[in-house]
């Protein structure tokens, strides 16, 4: 069954008597080390008989796939089609009746650009929901990419032949931009919002937008991009994107049409030129984008709210004017130029001399708190920190109020080591940390402003109750505890100051907050608590032994493992870089990445190129394990001790090397990681020798010299390398 528009065919559906599917990566996509291990941990949802095949794409591609794939097809009636094909046509134009009744945008979309090329293919199983998709686009960074059901996330996305087969950089490439953010770039924002005061729930706005087109641009698409994270903060209402007028730079009104609730097309008089700038002025109205939460809590929805705005984009000049309720205060982003109140109406000037990402606001009745301590730029600038809790969260959580600064004592305290350690300054003139009423226990870090679950506001007795019931231990209650402040800081560095060139490469944001966020810990705690954070790390990783790389996790399907891969195993990745380099060339390493890459959007192989540049050395074998790669090493030691004719004692033996992955640890067969993996060598008299073993490969051969008897030789002893535990074997 063909499914046109216009005399095209964007889809057609078949079935068969006896349909079978087979798929694998290409050998050089990069998945080839993992394919087996992925696609047995999902064979129960990958394995079946197909029913049905729908495949749909934009006309030219459906026609090639049409002429290449099938042959003596002839048109004919529909009762004579397979009863499965009939059922499926009556259900389907069935649901999309009852859908245009609901949402009479359903299924609208622009005519495709002549340079695109895309297709979908589903197979899907016999009287069942399973399927299994695959689907190319040239306008996605990967072309292709792969789902099955249940998966949220592709279960691979890679470059098409054509691509893999280029002269483009492994950098270029990595630096793609998103789907959503190939049009145009946005270097500036100015104007007016003003919030709840016509409408609870709503925004008017009256912009200045400053973008860049990153290509020939025709039109601008635009939307309030809706960035779905699970933080446990509940999600606005759906927003209504409401346009009164867009303008250019002269004043002339410009055509637009509306694509969807939250989305439109700008008609552009002539085509905006690659590299070229425009500044549009446009005024609107939207509508269910404030979390009206109690009388003393309300704030725009922090995962979209602003046409054209995305996630992680870098705004380099910010300068917002906000009208809300005089009764409530205002925190904005970047420094308050201004703050006055007019009849009901108060209003607020922010601006930022920083690049400004996430940029979020929020407005309500606190008590509030200051530390006593103060927090200072390089040159000794003072940076104002002010704590708030909403009068009606602090009763709904049973907050007292000397709970409020030791928390802000601690964000002080962590602005300051930061600003020293990376001798970068904090980026914007204030810093507010403001509790979420329906968050428990989490943070987020938006530039300039900490949202805290309200329950990270109450003492560990509370937390330990209360959480403890969900299974987590008191030791894993009390490092979150000790780290939530300091992680959330970091992202000023990590996420604002340095943010994201994509979401494939996401992933450092949050390994080097929780990284940075250890050595805090080390520098107030001790390096007992560091080794804590790192020993929890291990333990993570090992338990979920992620199937994503740490790299792809936030793109790719990880079986559960993200938590493990982002923020586990990547800071785990940044110990040993420390462990095997030492403390005076990484902390140089880390003060070089946060100065050299200030203000930029990144991807992996900056980190690798400021690393390498730090350290002398090529790095890729470093980052293409524990970064870009998948898998834990398992090591078996075997040795022997003789004493030799000089009185000595010689310890000779080898270590055998395999990579694992996935929950049953599977063998990725030809893969080895190379590391430098510590010895201690414990002898008689009590002495400890501790020596470090270059392990590279399937077999290593080790030959060590000690003055005494050695009692006992241990391998990776306290986890420097990331690894299972050790076997003391000749053989697996």
């Amino acid at each position: 069954i063909k499914d046109t528009r216009h005399g095209d065919c964007e889809s057609f559906t078949l079935a068969a008597d006896a349909l079978s599917y087979s798929y694998a990566p290409p050998v050089d996509a990069g998945f080839f080390d993992s394919h087996a291990v992925r696609m047995r941990e999902k064979s129960r949802t990958l394995d079946f008989e197909p029913g049905l095949v729908e495949i749909s794409g934009v006309p030219v591609s459906c026609h090639e796939i049409l002429e290449s794939s099938f042959a003596g097809l002839q048109e004919t009636e529909l009762g004579s089609l397979d009863q499965k094909l009939i059922k499926w046509y009556e259900k389907t134009l069935k649901d999309r009746r009852r859908e245009l009744e609901k949402k009479p945008f359903s299924g609208f979309s622009g005519l495709p650009e002549t340079d695109r090329r895309s297709w979908t293919i589903r197979i899907q199983q016999k009287r069942s929901s399973k399927h299994l998709t695959v689907d190319f686009d040239n306008y996605e960074p990967w072309e292709v990419r792969v789902w099955a059901t249940n998966s949220n996330q592709p279960l691979y996305g890679y470059y098409s032949e054509a691509t893999r087969k280029s002269s483009s950089s492994q950098v270029s490439l990595e630096r793609r931009d998103d789907r959503s953010g190939r049009d145009f770039e946005i270097s500036g924002l100015q104007g007016t919002i003003e919030l709840a005061l016509a409408d609870r729930e709503s925004m008017t706005a009256d912009l200045l937008y400053r973008l860049r087109a990153k290509h020939d641009l025709p039109y601008l698409d635009f939307a309030i991009v809706r960035l779905q994270i699970n933080t446990g903060a509940k999600a606005a209402k759906h927003p209504q994107l409401l346009i009164n007028s867009i303008q250019d730079e002269e004043g002339h009104e410009l055509t637009w049409v509306r694509t969807g609730p939250i989305s439109g097309r700008l008609i552009l008089p002539e085509p905006l030129l690659a590299g070229h700038y425009k500044t549009l002025h446009i005024q609107f109205e939207n509508r269910n984008c404030i979390h009206d939460l109690s009388d003393s809590y309300k704030g725009l929805a922090r995962f979209g709210w602003l046409p054209f705005v995305r996630f992680g984009d870098m705004i380099h000049y910010f300068d917002l004017t906000v009208k809300a309720p005089a009764r409530y205060k205002t925190l904005g982003v970047g420094s308050k130029i201004s703050d006055e109140v007019e009849g009901k109406v108060r209003t607020t000037h922010w601006m930022s001399k920083s690049p400004v990402v996430f940029p979020t606001v929020i407005f309500g009745d606190y008590f509030e708190d200051t530390p006593t301590q103060v927090a200072r730029k390089l040159d000794g600038t003072e940076i104002p920190v002010v704590i708030h809790v909403d009068k009606q969260g602090m009763i709904d959580w049973n907050i007292r109020l000397k709970q409020l600064r030791p928390l802000a004592e601690q964000a002080v305290s962590a602005i300051n080591f930061y600003t020293n350690l990376f001798q970068v300054d904090y980026p914007y003139g204030k810093m507010d940390l403001v509790n979420d009423p329906l968050g428990a226990l989490y943070g987020q870090s938006p530039s300039s402003i900490i949202y805290l679950g309200s329950g990270a506001f109450r003492g560990m007795g509370f937390q330990v109750h209360t959480f403890g019931e969900m299974g987590m231990s008191g030791t894993a209650l009390t490092n979150f505890a000790r780290n939530l402040i300091p992680h959330e800081v970091a992202h000023q560095w990590w996420g604002s100051a340095i943010t994201n060139a994509n979401m494939r490469n996401y992933w450092f944001i949050e390994s080097l907050a929780e990284y940075s966020s250890a050595l805090y810990t080390e520098a107030a705690y001790g390096k007992k608590a560091y080794q804590e954070r790192v020993d929890y790390w291990r333990r993570s990783v090992l338990e979920t032994t992620p199937l994503s790389s740490v790299q792809n996790a936030s793109a790719l399907w990880s079986d559960n493992g993200y938590i493990s891969s982002v923020y586990n195993k990547g800071p785990y990745a940044f110990h040993i870089l420390r462990k095997t380099f030492g403390d005076r060339q990484f902390f140089a390493f880390f003060r070089q990445l946060a100065r050299e890459l200030s203000g930029k959007e990144i991807v992996t192989r900056d980190i690798q190129r400021v690393a390498e540049k730090a350290y002398g050395q090529d790095l890729s074998w470093f980052f293409d394990q524990w970064i870009r790669g998948v898998g834990i090493p398992e090591y078996c030691f075997d040795y022997k001790t003789r004493q030799t004719e000089d009185g000595e004692y010689m310890i000779e033996g080898k270590v055998l090397q395999r990579v694992v992955g996935g929950t049953r640890r599977q063998v990725l067969e030809g893969v080895y990681f190379t590391g430098l993996v510590p010895l201690s060598i414990k002898c008689s008299g009590g002495k400890v020798y501790q020596r470090r073993i270059l392990i590279k490969g399937a077999e290593t051969p080790i030959q060590v010299k000690v003055h005494e008897k050695p009692a006992s030789v241990v391998l990776n002893e306290h986890g420097e390398i990331l690894a299972h535990q050790v076997r003391r074997a000749s053989s697996f």
